[in-house]
């Protein structure tokens, strides 16, 4: 675990992380190909923004441990940068499903059904039915009072 991230903190932020890229080329060839390398090279390329090779290795890392937050959520990120709506969904549900409060991609998520016009999907994802997501009885009694207030007024 502690290699991923020293290996991804190196390479991702990097000015020159073609460069680095190199170097994990020629780290591959002397040791035989792992997983972790293929996820390494995946996350270069996401941070260089090339979103469309990194999508086979992403979709099989997934597939392979369904609990990586940080996987799903990476794919998601390329998926929406390649306009792929229906990749960038099901990423963020399976990652948001996961737990935790991560308002960024529930954003991501909101916004995207909604441009699909998934509408009701986006009212039933698991972010939006979380208990830390339902409004507090003050909040509703407000909201039903400014409702009120503009109908009327």
């Amino acid at each position: 675990m502690e290699h991923r991230s020293l290996l991804s903190r190196t390479f991702c932020s990097s000015p020159a992380t073609w460069t680095s890229r190199k170097h994990l080329i020629a780290a591959a060839a002397i040791s035989p190909s792992t997983p972790q390398i293929a996820e390494d090279f995946a996350r270069i390329h996401v941070a260089h923004k090339d979103d469309k090779a990194p999508c086979p290795i992403l979709n099989s890392r997934c597939a392979a441990d369904v609990k990586r937050q940080d996987l799903w959520f990476l794919q998601a990120q390329a998926g929406e940068r390649l306009g792929d709506a229906p990749l960038a969904i099901h990423s963020f549900e399976q990652g948001l499903a996961l737990g935790g409060v991560h308002i960024s991609e529930t954003t991501s998520l909101i916004r995207l059904d909604v441009a699909a016009k998934q509408t009701g999907k986006a009212a039933n994802s698991p972010a939006a039915s979380s208990p830390n997501c339902r409004p507090t009885p003050s909040f509703a009694r407000n909201s039903r009072k400014l409702g009120y207030l503009a109908a009327t007024g």
